[in-house]
């Protein structure tokens, strides 16, 4: 009994960690929260993925080069290789598309479909 309240305790603390944090952790708050919180790194991702279905937070990139975003953020970071078979599209879809809100995304559609 005394182990799941010590748990929510620490559950109700985890959130407001993330959000506190994320903007000077956004490559490493994964590990910045299983550290701080003696969890796995499976757990604490958790606890991300969990951030991002709320809508608190999104996710940019892929596998190791993903980055966190306080949702409404001012700004992104993202690095992407430039080669000849890169598509026009491609960093809005997988990078500025992720940080719109959906009631705005329509506006993006012609953009995407190259009728701008």
């Amino acid at each position: 009994m005394v182990y799941n309240m010590d748990m929510r305790l620490k559950n109700a603390k985890i959130e407001p960690f993330i959000i506190a944090n994320l903007q000077d952790h956004a490559a490493d708050i994964v590990a910045l929260i299983a550290k701080r919180f003696d969890i796995s790194r499976q757990t604490a991702h958790d606890y991300i993925v969990n951030a991002i279905k709320k809508g608190v937070i999104v996710a940019v990139g892929q596998t190791n080069a993903t980055r966190y975003y306080l949702t409404g953020g001012k700004y992104i970071e993202f690095t992407t290789k430039i080669t000849s078979g890169l598509k026009e599209d491609i960093i809005m879809k997988r990078y500025i598309s992720p940080m719109i809100s959906g009631e705005h995304q329509g506006h993006l559609l012609p953009w995407f479909h190259g009728n701008i």
